[in-house]
């Protein structure tokens, strides 16, 4: 006969779902749910809603207590800043072209927008309240990143494509360059990250794709890699520079030691490997395992290499702070959860448990991400803090033989690591 479980209370400060669906008092399940691992748990965590409207919102960023994003997906998106200290959101932009959110540096923002004629580069100073149109002419502007003032953007033109570095204390432009260009007259430089006063990009040298850094406080650029195979960096922490790399049949990826003047690769397999994001000394990317794609995390310190899913579901890794790392877990289809990894403890907890939810950032144990409630309804934007994650749980239940013998009521208790 079969074992039968009846729930009498359920968690306190979770939920349970049977296949997804989430159970309520006096519901069944039986030890065939649980040995096929149709019964889950999901702890919960007090979240806040930082938008509550009939469109689409997104977040883009965080930073410290700030969160950056746009209301409104299409034509007419305006930028907003959310400060989680106040409670407050300021509307950055209220016009009737489209503004493009782009990243965040404490409670300094840079968008791209459109001025009638093509996209220019925008900045708000947090401190002093004001905005400033940092690009103005008659070719296409990007912005790519920002860090304290100093912002990075791409100019596109017919015949070129410019990284450019702005020094906001001198608000003097600099284009970043390579000697040799991919055609006559013709450049191919792709800005990709800032940290300070250093920025790495990706140029092409005449044969493939190289990655350079510049150091606007010697005003000096280096080339990191020089091969004859495709290099892309992603993204650099101190002294510490990743990226991916083409070894001919697949991408692995590479760390670059500023300090050193050393290149290591991180992986050598036959599967693609896609770096992500660098924290310390710790880089993360998911990888394909022959089955799906699962997240990976090396500690540079220790050259220990950790796979931090392993399952039959495609996860990826979207950031990572100094002691956590987020990423979206894809259940069926493109609809996916949001989870995270302690790094002191090991443990990978599930923050969300909705119709469809996408993790955009952590700083320190503030995560921000993108959810729905249902297929047909609006994104809207989630900030939690993991501290406040309930540090344990339990429900009770009662259990059936099949054979007319039940139980009296049972307490199952979880603690819970994040």
């Amino acid at each position: 006969a079969e074992i039968i479980y009846q729930l009498e209370t359920i968690p306190e400060n979770g939920r349970l779902d049977l296949n997804g669906n989430e159970l309520a008092a006096e519901d069944y399940f039986t030890q065939a749910d649980i040995d096929n691992g149709l019964l889950g748990y999901t702890n919960s965590i007090e979240s806040t809603q930082i938008t509550d409207n009939l469109i689409s919102d997104v977040a883009v960023g965080i930073s410290g207590d700030n969160v950056l994003g746009n209301v409104g997906l299409n034509d007419g998106a305006e930028v907003f800043l959310y400060d989680e200290t106040t409670g407050d959101t300021v509307l950055l932009t209220n016009n009737d072209v489209n503004d493009v959110a782009v990243g965040i540096s404490g409670s300094n923002v840079v968008w791209n927008g459109f001025d009638g004629n093509d996209s220019e580069v925008f900045f708000y100073d947090g401190i002093a309240e004001t905005t400033v149109q940092l690009t103005d002419n008659n070719t296409e502007e990007s912005a790519v990143a920002i860090d304290g003032n100093n912002v990075i953007w791409n100019r596109f033109s017919e015949t070129n494509d410019e990284a450019i570095f702005y020094n906001g204390t001198t608000a003097e432009p600099v284009r970043l360059q390579i000697d040799s260009g991919a055609a006559a007259g013709y450049q191919l430089d792709v800005v990709v990250a800032i940290e300070g006063d250093l920025v790495i990009w990706n140029g092409f040298n005449g044969s493939d794709a190289e990655v350079f850094l510049y150091d606007d406080s010697t005003q000096t650029t280096v080339q990191l890699t020089d091969n004859t195979i495709d290099d892309l960096t992603v993204d650099i922490s101190g002294d510490l520079v990743i990226g991916n790399s083409f070894d001919g049949n697949d991408n692995e990826i590479f760390v670059y030691d500023l300090a050193t003047a050393t290149t290591t690769i991180s992986t050598d397999n036959d599967t693609e490997d896609e770096a992500i994001a660098i924290a310390g000394n710790r880089i993360v990317w998911h990888g394909f395992d022959g089955n799906d794609t699962e997240v990976f995390v090396r500690d540079l310190l220790t050259g220990v290499t950790t796979q931090i899913t392993d399952n039959d579901t495609d996860d990826l890794a979207v950031d990572l702070s100094e002691t956590h790392l987020v990423g979206n877990r894809f259940a069926g289809g493109s609809r996916s959860q949001v989870f995270v990894y302690n790094f002191a403890t090991g443990t990978i907890t599930q923050l969300t448990n909705t119709s469809n939810a996408t993790a955009v950032g952590i700083f320190g144990t503030n995560v921000v991400w993108n959810e729905s409630s249902s297929v047909f309804a609006d994104s809207e934007v989630v900030l939690a803090d993991l501290n406040n994650i309930s540090a344990s749980d339990r429900f009770s239940f009662n259990v059936a033989d099949g054979f007319g013998g039940v139980t009296e009521e049972l307490f199952f208790n979880i603690a819970i690591e994040i």
